[in-house]
């Protein structure tokens, strides 16, 4: 499932992000930003507000992050140990709701992508590498799938829908129940 996020004002973020089950865990997968330079039309332009938000919605869920690591071609390349992200100040299993500054973890997430692939002695780098986040929701906050999709895209958890409606995949009787 790839969607794009909507701000807390109601505002698309232009910034691809996909979900998918991996085992017992999910995976956020954020498309990387940039392609600005060199003639290129520039792509996912609000990738930082993008991971800072979906930090800060599951963080709401009570979700725990189990794993960072870059996933972009260039990385794939390389052993997974490698592109594993290391966030300064934070070991996982992090509890995202036990985080007092979001922004902050995301800065920390986004000097740890920039060094994958990096030379020690390299300074700077990109931030905005194909990042995938493993999380793991647990409670009855969230129902698989479309439930964290609505979560990470609106904010909404299965708490904010009405327990009189039956359940549905139909996508216009969903923006209905959510507008």
């Amino acid at each position: 499932m790839t969607f794009k996020a909507l701000d807390d004002n109601g505002q698309e973020l232009d910034a691809e992000i996909s979900i998918e089950q991996v085992g017992r865990y999910w995976a956020v997968t954020f498309g990387s930003g940039g392609g600005s330079t060199g003639g290129r039309e520039p792509r996912n332009t609000k990738y930082d507000e993008a991971v800072h938000l979906t930090m800060k919605r599951l963080a709401a869920a009570n979700a725990t992050l189990i794993n960072i690591e870059v996933v972009s071609k260039d990385a794939l390349k390389l052993k997974e140990s490698e592109r594993q992200v290391r966030p300064d100040k934070y070991a996982l299993p992090l509890r995202l709701s036990s985080v007092a500054d979001i922004e902050e973890l995301r800065l920390a997430i986004a000097r740890g992508v920039a060094r994958v692939g990096q030379l020690p002695s390299t300074k700077g780098g990109n931030g905005q590498k194909r990042l995938r986040l493993t999380i793991d929701v647990d409670g009855e906050e969230l129902m698989p799938g479309e439930g964290l999709e609505s979560l990470i895209a609106k904010g909404i958890t299965l708490a904010a829908v009405s327990v009189d409606e039956e359940p549905t995949s139909d996508h216009d009787e969903l923006q209905r129940r959510v507008a």
